[in-house]
Formats: C-alpha cells, structure tokens, sequence
C-alpha cells in the first residue's frame, strides 16, 4: 500500500477479531495507530502485537456510544499525533440485536453508533432516520 507508510490510522474495535487483525496489518504497512475498544486489557494485546511491527501506537478505552467520550477520542488522537488520522477504521460493534423488519428507527441508531466522527470538537451531524 504505497503512500500510508508513517500516516496514522484510528481503528475501533481493536481488541480482538477483524478489528485486531486489521490493526495489526496497518502497522505492518508502516502506520502507527490509535487504538479503540471499550476495555484497555485486550487493546493492549492488540497494541503490543502492533509495536512489534514498528508503529506507534496509542490504545485509548472508548465507549462509542457515549458521545463526550468519542470527543476526547478525538482529541487525543489528534494529540498525540500531530498530522491527525489519514484513515478510520469503523471497526465498532453493536452489543444488541435489533430486530430490523421492526424498528428502522432502531436501526438507524445503530448505524449512528457506528459513526464515531460524529463530533469534531463538538460539532454534529444530524440524521434523518
């Protein structure tokens, strides 16, 4: 992947499965990292096996559905990496199951879950659902 050698990417849901591996092949292309999940335990796994590539990487415990919390994410990304975040990674899950033939509404607040850049130092998009 030319071009994304010492560019930062964030990825969410990082702690173990598609996110992890996802992660772990960033930095293995030369990217350094800020790392998302809800618990910092298994993220710390995920950002070990990311150093041993050689990327520098920030685990940061995010509750995406708390909106002050993705707004720090925010900010401490681009705190701690200068340039910002080149690439996203929405990697998030949704911990509920959401019956979709029966609640679009229900839906559509899932899609928004999955949304993490929803703020930008307090800015927000609305959605029509």
């Amino acid at each position: 992947m030319n071009g994304i050698r010492g560019k930062v990417a964030l990825v969410t849901g990082a702690s173990r499965g598609i996110g992890r591996r996802i992660a772990v092949a960033l930095a293995q292309e030369g990217m350094n990292l800020v790392l998302s999940a809800r618990s910092l335990g298994a993220l710390e796994e995920t950002a070990e096996i990311a150093q041993t590539a050689g990327a520098r990487v920030t685990p940061i415990a995010t509750d995406l559905e708390d909106r002050d919390a993705v707004i720090s994410l925010a900010q401490r990304a681009e705190a701690e990496f200068s340039d910002g975040v080149a690439v996203l990674v929405n990697n998030a899950a949704v911990e509920h199951a959401v019956a979709l033939r029966h609640s679009p509404l229900a839906l559509c607040q899932c899609i928004g879950l999955n949304e993490p850049w929803y703020a930008r130092y307090g800015e927000t998009k609305q959605r029509s659902c």
